[in-house]
């Protein structure tokens, strides 16, 4: 079931892989979108990417082993599902390669400005949403550190 988690201080809709269009479609607007564990061949991840396009979606952020690949997939996607004229931002972060990957990845979902304003909206299994939940206290400790 998805639901909403508060992470880094913004409340974000959370969806299992299986559910994520479906909860995409739900939403009329979406600003951003955080995929962990993407994988490049999965019947799942077109299907998604587009209905987030259609909705607004104007960053998609790509965490994961294989990132890489993944992301020239969802470039491709992303091209293919905007309209002329619109670009859809992306970014990829492979946590094999890095290991401040996740964290890298979740400051720029939470703090990227850009396109229409609506949901941002992470789609993780369980094991991948402990890594982001450790990604957000981190992102949020070093915040408040940083402010005056």
């Amino acid at each position: 079931m998805s639901r909403q988690l508060a992470l880094g201080g913004q409340p974000v809709v959370v969806a299992h892989w299986s559910e994520a269009r479906a909860v995409a479609e739900q939403h009329p607007h979406l600003n951003r979108l955080l995929l962990v564990d993407p994988r490049a061949d999965s019947e799942l991840l077109a299907p998604l990417l587009q209905a987030a396009v259609q909705r607004g979606c104007a960053l998609v952020v790509c965490l994961g082993q294989q990132a890489e690949p993944v992301h020239r997939v969802v470039d491709r996607i992303c091209d293919q599902a905007s309209g002329p004229g619109r670009v859809v931002a992306t970014s990829w972060h492979d946590s094999d390669q890095d290991r401040g990957a996740t964290l890298d990845a979740f400051a720029l979902f939470s703090e990227w400005v850009g396109g229409e304003p609506g949901v941002p909206l992470l789609v993780t299994e369980d094991a991948g949403l402990d890594a982001i939940l450790d990604a957000a206290r981190a992102y949020r400790g070093s915040s408040a550190r940083s402010e005056p």
